[in-house]
């Protein structure tokens, strides 16, 4: 889940606080992170920032039931 998306659902303003509370750091999403995510073939776009990013800083699993991460080189839990 985005933290976008956590916000909408949630309308938490102290979200960055809460976040940090139970562990969950927020990346940047930088122009490295668009420059990877342009070449990822297997993924839409959306989903190629999210593994540009966790391949960008060194993270291999990811919680989603989408199941175009089973298309590339992330351990998918959920």
């Amino acid at each position: 889940m985005t933290v976008w998306i956590l916000y909408v659902l949630t309308r938490l303003r102290n979200l960055p606080e809460v976040l940090g509370e139970i562990g969950i750091t927020m990346l940047p999403l930088t122009s490295d992170v668009l420059s990877f995510a342009m070449n990822v073939e297997k993924l839409d776009f959306e989903d190629a920032i999210h593994y540009a990013t966790m391949k960008l800083n060194g993270i291999n699993r990811i919680i989603s039931n989408d199941s175009d991460f089973d298309k590339v080189d992330v351990e998918k839990i959920f």
